[in-house]
């Protein structure tokens, strides 16, 4: 299910939602805030992005899908985006990227502080 079809599911949860409290006068028959934060965690997970879809809008690092065309196989590696082009080997296609993650940062606990 793409975002745009799960933001209109979200719709028409919230309209059932309103037809059914006017006839039951029951509200939690489905619950729409839970949906919703099911959509918004999806968003901000990463996710593949087709390099035919568009690029990165800033140089760096990023995991990208690679295909090699002289071996005709395909991996995943860390590729560095820079001036608006991949900067790898000639016979290399970059198929897909995303965001690397940030880094891991330990939370202090309250014993801590």
């Amino acid at each position: 299910m793409t975002k745009k079809e799960a933001k209109s599911c979200i719709g028409t949860i919230e309209m059932l939602q309103r037809l059914a409290y006017n006839i039951h006068g029951v509200m939690d028959v489905i619950d729409a805030d839970n949906c919703k934060k099911i959509i918004k965690a999806l968003e901000q997970e990463p996710r593949w992005i087709p390099t035919s879809e568009r690029l990165p809008e800033e140089d760096g690092e990023y995991y990208a899908t690679i295909y090699d065309t002289d071996e005709n196989y395909k991996y995943m590696d860390i590729a560095e985006f820079e001036d608006g082009i991949w900067q790898y080997k000639d016979y290399i296609k970059v198929l897909a990227w995303m965001p690397l993650p940030k880094s891991y940062e330990p939370q202090e606990s309250e014993d801590e502080k």
